[in-house]
């Protein structure tokens, strides 16, 4: 069947770019440059096309302590010089096949000052009938369903994890986050077959703290038993079962074994 793969995107007027278009036909791409030219902001578009977030940005919203009320006249992810829509649009490929989709940001909405670092309202999800056909789209309502009918249910997660990979010394200070305070490596585990193993780990403390709880009870009653063995040697040694007499119960004098074997009977 093979795996879906980014075949082409196209970005306008998302943070630096006023429109990017670019088309790849190979599996593994690198992005290099120096500072500013938009390697960061490519990983941010696909994000938010995908996600509909940016996890690094809220988790340096979250150490700072910047008020969430906090409301921009013009959206903090619309380029600079742009005043019309903010598009992404990605056709993805398998093979013979091809799903087109855009992550869409009218102009209007932007402009009703109702603006947040975190927030992305304003970005809605559609799907293309082809890469450059932006009338015939077909708006998304459930994302969470259409992303795990079409890529899998756990696409989201593993998407937020693998697509941001901490950034050089800033992330010591202000950490990304990008799955909240779990580890990367928590997030990622079902990816590299830990979640049998993290299974039978708890089976086995299952079972551990059901052993200790037998245990703690089988002490508790072998306690009980021995004090009550002891008051009962104790009411058996000081009892006063005051003189003995011995009776003599018959006068017959027990023949030996020996001599009743020589006995002949007629």
């Amino acid at each position: 069947m093979g795996k879906w793969r980014i075949n082409k995107l196209k970005i306008i007027g998302f943070k630096i770019f006023s429109e990017f278009e670019e088309s790849y036909s190979h599996n593994l791409i690198v992005y290099d440059g120096p500072n500013g030219f938009g390697k960061t902001s490519l990983f941010d578009a696909k994000q938010v096309l995908f996600c509909n977030n940016l996890p690094r940005v809220a988790a340096r919203v979250g150490v700072l302590n910047v008020s969430g009320k906090k409301k921009f006249s013009k959206s903090l992810y619309q380029h600079h010089d742009s005043v019309g829509d903010v598009s992404i649009i990605v056709e993805l490929k398998r093979g013979s096949e091809s799903l087109f989709i855009m992550r869409l940001a009218k102009a209007k909405d932007l402009k009703k000052g109702n603006n947040k670092p975190t927030s992305f309202d304003n970005f809605k999800l559609y799907e293309l009938t082809s890469f450059d056909n932006l009338v015939d789209v077909n708006l998304i309502a459930d994302e969470q369903a259409f992303w795990s009918e079409k890529l899998g249910d756990k696409f989201l997660s593993n998407f937020t994890v693998l697509n941001y990979l901490q950034q050089d010394s800033k992330s010591i200070i202000i950490p990304d986050r990008c799955g909240g305070n779990k580890s990367r490596t928590n997030q990622i585990e079902h990816l590299i077959n830990l979640d049998a193993l993290k299974q039978r780990i708890e089976n086995i403390v299952n079972f551990k703290s059901a052993a200790k709880k037998q245990l703690v009870s089988a002490n508790e009653y072998f306690k009980n038993e021995k004090q009550a063995l002891e008051e009962l040697k104790n009411a058996i040694l000081v009892e006063d079962i005051g003189n003995v007499a011995y009776e003599r119960l018959t006068c017959t004098t027990t023949v030996p074994q020996e001599l009743l074997s020589n006995v002949v009977y007629q």
